[in-house]
């Protein structure tokens, strides 16, 4: 289900809107979706078949060949992020961080 998902975001305080779901289930794909995530779904473990079984939600998922592939697909998007960071531990762009920050004396 996706209540550890929701327990997680706000232990973690991550913004799970515009956030990513690497996986290779059918669960994977359905719990993303749910919580209206950019799905990943690779094709390594179940994913073979999982992509047999995506019918009407394969537009709504990305398929990569591996987990390596996706962080690619990841990285390579420029989508505009929220406001709040999607994980904790992204460091904003310099030009964003207080001086401190940017000397690297502060968190990040």
């Amino acid at each position: 289900g996706v209540l550890l998902f929701h327990q997680a975001a706000r232990e973690l305080g991550v913004d799970l809107p515009g956030s990513y779901l690497i996986g290779d289930s059918m669960a994977d794909v359905q719990a993303g979706l749910e919580l209206k995530l950019r799905v990943v779904l690779v094709q390594t473990g179940l994913g073979e078949q999982t992509v047999a079984r995506l019918d009407g939600d394969a537009q709504r998922v990305d398929t990569v060949r591996d987990v390596l592939e996706a962080a690619r697909l990841i990285q390579a998007d420029v989508r505009p992020r929220p406001t709040r960071h999607a994980w904790p531990w992204h460091r904003p762009p310099a030009h964003q961080r207080s001086r401190v920050d940017a000397q690297g004396g502060g968190r990040g």
